[in-house]
């Protein structure tokens, strides 16, 4: 056994991969009090079902504008497969922005795109790239055991398969690979939302006159989408 063996006996779910493999989840708690929670991407339905039986209320605010800019390319997909299918899109990175650090995926992880490690899902809180030029390129899906463990957690049913279908957010109608089930959806599409805000909030866009570079085909707030087929222009 290689891995944790506390954890997985305390885990709520788990799921065997192969005959080496077996993946799980262990759910945190916080004992019973108040708890004021600030969030850029807070989901009251996921807190009210992970927290289950306690009172949860929200305090919408409205989001301050960026003093920089959020340019969004948006005709590919780029998470892990299409990044695989189209690998001259970090040269159309560059050709459209210039030689700046660029945020992706961690097996892209290396110097020629930035000097700091970082890659989708490490960059929290960092501020090495404060005020300065960013590219992100990555639209990040989990693997589906990862939407299902936590899913079964929260007594989800997780019958359904990912497919092509047409989705609504932040204002946006556009179609990508998720569920039918509205509570999958809703899980999977709080992930991919708050790994890319984490990650446009490291050029801190709402103190510095900055640019964000996002080549995702998810769409976020304050963004100014470009539309166009960027690798055949």
């Amino acid at each position: 056994i290689s891995g944790n063996i506390n954890q997985f006996v305390n885990c709520s779910t788990y799921c065997r991969l192969n005959d080496e493999i077996i993946c799980y989840y262990e759910a945190k708690g916080l004992p019973e009090g108040k708890y004021i929670v600030m969030s850029a991407t807070l989901n009251r339905r996921l807190y009210e079902d992970y927290f289950s039986g306690r009172y949860v209320k929200e305090y919408p605010v409205k989001s301050a504008k960026y003093r920089g800019k959020l340019i969004q390319y948006s005709y590919y997909s780029t998470s892990r497969a299409g990044l695989r299918k189209h690998p001259e899109i970090f040269s159309a990175v560059q050709r459209i922005c210039g030689k700046i650090p660029i945020i992706t995926f961690k097996e892209y992880d290396r110097q020629e795109y930035n000097d700091y490690g970082l890659h989708i899902g490490n960059a929290i809180g960092i501020n090495v790239l404060e005020g300065k030029t960013l590219a992100i390129v990555a639209t990040p899906y989990n693997r589906e055991e990862v939407y299902k463990l936590i899913a079964l957690h929260l007594s989800y049913d997780i019958s359904g398969e990912m497919k092509n279908r047409k989705v609504e957010a932040n204002g946006y109608s556009f179609v990508m690979m998720t569920y039918s089930n509205q509570l999958l959806r809703n899980l999977q599409l709080y992930f991919m939302e708050s790994d890319l805000e984490q990650t446009i909030g490291r050029t801190r866009l709402l103190r510095y006159d900055c640019t964000t570079y996002l080549f995702s085909s998810y769409p976020c707030e304050q963004a100014e989408l470009r539309v166009e087929d960027y690798l055949n222009n």
